[in-house]
């Protein structure tokens, strides 16, 4: 087998026979020969190609289903024994969305799923008007998809028909079992519902080797509480490894991991219980929080294994002056505002005093909360020089929430020689003096970053554009770029 630079493994017999028919010193050229090269080397790269299949309009979902459809004639090769992972991400805006024509290729998808018995992993967002269907799809998912174990649900922007109930609804979307890995974004736009799903609770129970679990939950009117929805999950998983909680928590995040180990249907009890646990995200904090900083001691006796977190300052400070400073591997910080509104010290500020060296850091980041007063903020370079000097494995960088200027960061950034990836905020030059500067700045970068392979640009309006950048010759000052919006 001959490998090329994609990763792709090609019989040596189609190399030789590609390469037999470039040589023009032999014979005339032979277009039956030229078909057998093409018929080859499409046989050899379909399993790859359609390991994994993305749906992003009604037009696709229709192509594979008429494809599963004869899936079984003879002369084509097996498209479902092929397929791995299968991504449905159907665009609202997209012109079938609300024909029947889509209702009408859901229901013939749905009796094409028993053919995918090699699926491992599925991701589905999905909205209001196809709700009917979808809610049976899931359950052919199941009974017909055996090696499904990475299963990933999207409903955050969607309501719910008039005739159908919700909790049908739940039953019926909720219902995988034995999986690994598990991501719930979940909405529920309905007034009075002030519960996560049961039937949510009943499928984690029913996934005892769940290693990665992902919860975003909300309602209209009710925010949830982790501390009490993992009190309800009898099921232990010893094996997560990864977990991540956001939507509206109705939860101070201070409240999440006080108490002790043994207090009972706490939060804090949960995560002594999975000393395993590495990776570790908690996203939108929308209460007013507390001024309170996580102990050290605290920290290293609830995560003693994280390797990754995300999560409010307060408690990134608990961690980077833990013991755990020397393991942490990736870290991003949420800023939280206290109970009086008020926001004084800036997180990176804050961290770039209290620090230990993060020998194993390699990737750093800022994260907008939403709060208006965070966009304002730029960035201390002294402080920013500290920070960087104890992070000297740094790669990654994302900086995009915030005001900070390039010129701001050149300095700074000499501590971290090794970046290869760079977030920032959008300058939007406005003339041709801004543009000619910012250019100047973007060269003066690059000489001092030899390894630096993209730039990413952060608007106001959450848009970004990526800048790739490649070195020719390996020389830092031959470097071709294009832009990827």
């Amino acid at each position: 087998m001959a490998t090329l630079s994609s990763g792709l493994r090609v019989p040596l017999d189609v190399v030789s026979m590609i390469l037999s028919r470039l040589d023009d010193t032999g014979p005339k050229f032979d277009i039956f020969c030229a078909s057998l090269v093409c018929r080859s080397w499409y046989h050899a790269a379909f399993p790859t190609k359609f390991r994994n299949i993305t749906i992003e309009n009604v037009r696709q979902l229709s192509d594979l289903t008429t494809r599963l459809e004869v899936d079984n004639d003879k002369g084509l090769i097996r498209l479902s024994s092929c397929l791995r992972a299968l991504f449905v991400d159907i665009h609202s805006d997209d012109p079938h969305t609300h024909q029947e024509l889509y209702l009408t290729v859901l229901s013939r998808f749905q009796l094409v799923i028993k053919q995918l018995v090699n699926l491992e992993e599925l991701s589905w967002t999905y909205y209001c008007e196809e709700t009917s269907v979808s809610a049976g799809i899931f359950g052919a998912f199941r009974d017909f998809c055996p090696k499904l174990r990475r299963v990933s649900i999207d409903k955050s922007q969607s309501g719910v028909p008039e005739f159908l109930k919700v909790d049908d609804l739940r039953r019926d979307v909720f219902t995988f079992k034995s999986l690994d890995n598990l991501a719930i974004s979940w909405h529920d736009a309905i007034e009075g519902l002030f519960d996560p799903p049961s039937h949510l609770i009943e499928m984690i129970e029913g996934s005892p080797n769940l290693r990665r679990l992902e919860l975003f939950l909300s309602g209209s009117s009710w925010g949830w509480q982790p501390s009490s929805f993992f009190h309800q999950i009898k099921n232990p998983l010893q094996e997560l490894i990864h977990l991540a909680l956001g939507g509206y928590l109705d939860e101070e995040w201070y409240r999440l991991i006080s108490g002790t180990l043994h207090t009972p249907g706490s939060f804090h009890s949960f995560l002594g219980q999975h000393s395993r646990l590495r990776v570790l995200h908690i996203f939108a904090v929308h209460k007013p929080q507390p001024d309170f900083v996580l102990h050290p001691e605290v920290a290293e006796r609830l995560f003693p294994s994280l390797v990754e977190f995300f999560g409010p300052s307060e408690m990134c400070i608990g961690i980077v002056t833990s013991r755990l400073a020397t393991q942490l591997e990736i870290l991003f910080v949420i800023p939280t505002e206290d109970d009086e509104d008020n926001i004084t010290i800036h997180p990176f500020e804050r961290l770039s005093t209290v620090t230990r060296t993060l020998s194993q850091l390699s990737e750093l980041g800022f994260l907008d909360s939403g709060h208006p007063i965070f966009r304002s903020w730029s960035f201390n370079t002294e402080n920013l020089q500290k920070l960087f000097y104890v992070t000297p494995q740094l790669k990654r960088l994302d900086l995009g929430s915030s005001n900070t200027r390039l010129v701001d960061l050149l300095a700074p950034l000499h501590c971290v020689p090794g970046l290869t990836e760079l977030s920032i905020p959008d300058p939007e030059p406005i003339s041709l003096e801004d543009l000619m500067l910012f250019k100047y700045e973007i060269t003066l970068l690059l000489n001092a970053h030899s390894r630096l392979g993209s730039i990413t640009f952060q608007s106001k309006a959450n848009v970004s554009k990526t800048l790739y950048l490649r070195r020719l010759f390996n020389e830092p000052n031959y470097v071709t770029t294009y832009c990827m919006y």
